[in-house]
């Protein structure tokens, strides 16, 4: 930022400095804001799409514990397949439709002063948002790093209707990452 201050070693702010500055400080509030909200939303996504794959209510380390013993169920299922002649990864899998995800992920796990708004409103990120956000990458990295045991990532591929056109619907994929022949959650 440069100022329109002809005396270079003046000590006084012009008044356009004072709001460019209050401007940036509002700006790094609200990318604070921000990226604190999208991560409560992607948490609370994921805890979503890993009930989904578990087919349970549970949560936490219950959760947890399901989708590890689950896991290593896929990881015997695939060896006995690979016994046979035939080449299968291990994966945990579920279609997920979220046509009527229209709900903010938001209301009720973050504190309202803590939710950033935009224009004067506070902003909703809904589960439509955050699995679309920039193709959906941002979300799997989130689950990648902070969900998932190192060795297993998580894939998701947009569903299409019959007119190929996509309908909110999405295949989650609990997947070995490439490069890694086993996972925390193997036996």
């Amino acid at each position: 930022m440069y100022s329109n201050n002809t005396m270079p070693f003046k000590s006084t702010k012009s008044s356009a400095d004072i709001n460019d500055t209050q401007s940036d400080e509002q700006q790094k509030e609200f990318h604070k804001k921000m990226k604190f909200a999208e991560s409560v939303a992607q948490d609370e996504l994921a805890g979503i799409i890993f009930q989904y794959i578990a087919e349970t209510r549970k949560t936490g380390s219950a959760l947890e514990a399901i989708l590890e013993l689950e896991w290593q169920e896929a990881v015997e299922e695939s060896e006995k397949v690979i016994k046979n002649g035939s080449l299968k990864k291990p994966q945990l899998s579920k279609r997920i439709d979220l046509s009527k995800a229209d709900y903010d992920l938001l209301q009720g796990n973050i504190k309202p002063e803590d939710i950033p708004d935009k224009n004067g409103s506070p902003i909703e990120l809904t589960p439509k948002k955050v699995i679309s956000h920039k193709g959906g990458r941002p979300f799997r990295e989130y689950v990648n790093q902070e969900w998932l045991p190192n060795g297993l990532n998580i894939t998701i591929f947009p569903c299409k209707d019959k007119n190929g056109d996509k309908n909110w619907s999405y295949w989650c994929n609990i997947i070995r990452q490439d490069g890694f022949d086993t996972s925390d959650w193997d036996q």
